[in-house]
């Protein structure tokens, strides 16, 4: 029963997350014209590849010990040395991207040293927000997370409305969305602080920075930023080209394409992730990986009962996308954007990839050995750096397609093969033939029939809900086994 609550709970913040994730996916668009969405575009991109490289590794040790550090007695002071090297990566990130003070101005219209700013600073705030969010699920506090997430993002929203009016620009908006983030980041830091006031360690660990803590993070990411770089370089950096061989309002035009798909697949990846992330490291936390990096069974186990539930569900949320593109692109996005059909298609099959190749992932977050991940993504960046620019040159949108969906196609292969001899363990996609994916199958099926049929607003909206809570339902349904 306390599990079905916290189910409940996950997937009621969750949902209400991407209704809001709906608005402001909307009001981007009405605020801001494809040109200034393709700036838009860019500054995220570049605030990503510094979040990848030398971020989002260190976070992923602190995931992998929260637990033992929560058990210890040590969280506050751990996450005070990551708040401290948050800060020095940005810092860092800004000294990097002064040899290019010229480049963003020449090249695409856009104050530099606005460009800088908003990076480095974009680095620590967006982090921190994110993180500290997270880590409320991690540890458990439901309802802190739920406020904490939904209270940044309509902060963040309203800011951005209100600064963007006078001036509809991308340099607007995202100065909104760090204000909101930030009011909630000291907003989180309390609250941390109370929560953890109220664990007491009976055999507080010893905490001490040295050079073995060091070189125990080191050798856990560096393999992982190697595999993030090449991350950037498959899913981010080709919208950096775009922006060099076309025009910034295809740019933006396929950044609103983007959004809308990445919005929905990675909202069914933050309900997977917020109920099935603290089961799965807490029992990963209980399983042991001798000297030499050999998976125990239950390990193994534990990663494929994972598995055979994220990428059934994350299937749903793919063919949700495919089958009701149209209605969800009049609904989500401005008239000014709605002729980008294809793009959401291409968007949607990109990002199941992505989301795919996330839960292959876990298994190497789980033995401790990033370094299996760093030849899937070298494959898969290589797939799209030599694919792209020569398939858009020939067959101009229609190449950007074919590029995208078979460099990806390649990496999925790779990581596959990979990850499941280095696991000792197969997938089961048992799932994919269950009743409840039947059902859903059959509910599909019924929706293709009936949109050609439906041709007013409101009969169009029913025909989403109906399909959306019975995505909701199969997915529920996949995900409750995993405890």
């Amino acid at each position: 029963m306390v599990l079905d609550t916290k189910l409940f709970l996950a997937v009621l913040g969750r949902s209400l997350a991407i209704l809001t994730s709906i608005l402001i996916l909307r009001a981007l668009t009405m605020r801001l014209i494809p040109s200034e969405l393709g700036k838009y575009a860019i500054i995220t991109i570049s605030t990503a590849f510094f979040s990848l490289l030398f971020v989002n590794p260190v976070a992923s040790y602190v995931n992998r010990k929260l637990h033992a550090w929560r058990q210890g007695g040590i969280l506050l002071k751990c996450l005070g040395v990551s708040g401290l090297y948050l800060v020095a990566v940005a810092a860092a990130g800004f000294l990097l991207l002064l040899p290019f003070t010229g480049y963003f101005d020449k090249q695409w219209g856009m104050p530099t040293w606005q460009v800088l700013l908003l990076i480095s600073s974009g680095v620590v705030i967006v982090n921190a927000n994110q993180t500290l969010v997270h880590f409320l699920n991690m540890l458990d506090y439901k309802r802190e997370w739920i406020i904490s997430s939904l209270g940044s993002l309509w902060l963040a929203l309203l800011l951005s409305w209100f600064l963007s009016g006078n001036d509809p620009s991308a340099v607007s908006w995202i100065l909104g969305q760090y204000l909101g983030m930030s009011v909630f980041i000291l907003i989180a830091i309390v609250l941390f602080l109370r929560l953890m006031q109220r664990e007491n360690t009976a055999n507080p660990m010893s905490f001490k920075l040295n050079r073995s803590g060091a070189l125990s993070v080191y050798m856990f990411s560096w393999p992982l930023a190697i595999a993030t770089c090449l991350y950037w370089l498959q899913f981010q950096s080709y919208k950096l080209m775009l922006g060099e061989l076309t025009t910034l309002d295809f740019l933006g035009l396929f950044t609103a394409a983007y959004s809308l798909s990445a919005g929905i697949m990675g909202a069914f990846e933050a309900i997977l992730q917020t109920y099935l992330h603290p089961i799965f490291f807490s029992k990963v936390s209980q399983t042991r990986v001798d000297a030499k990096g050999a998976v125990s069974k239950d390990e193994s186990d534990v990663w494929s009962l994972y598995a055979s539930r994220v990428i059934p569900a994350s299937f749903v949320a793919l063919l949700f996308i495919l089958v009701l593109s149209k209605p969800l692109i009049h609904l989500l996005l401005d008239s000014k954007y709605w002729a980008v059909q294809k793009l959401v298609l291409l968007a949607a099959i990109v990002e199941f990839s992505r989301v795919v190749g996330n839960v292959y992932e876990m298994a190497a977050h789980a033995t401790m050995k990033t370094r299996v991940l760093i030849f899937p993504h070298f494959i898969g960046a290589l797939s799209v750096l030599l694919l792209l620019p020569l398939l858009l040159w020939f067959y101009q949108e229609n190449g950007l397609l074919a590029a995208l969906v078979m460099a990806n196609l390649i990496y999925l292969g790779s990581m596959h093969i990979i990850v499941t001899r280095h696991m000792q363990t197969k997938v089961s996609f048992g799932h994919f033939f269950s009743k409840n994916m039947f059902i859903f199958y059959l509910g599909v099926l019924l929706e293709i029939i009936a949109s050609q049929y439906a041709t007013g607003f409101t009969a169009k909206f029913v025909l989403l809900l109906g399909m959306s809570a019975l995505c909701l339902f199969v997915v529920l349904n996949i995900i409750r086994g995993f405890r």
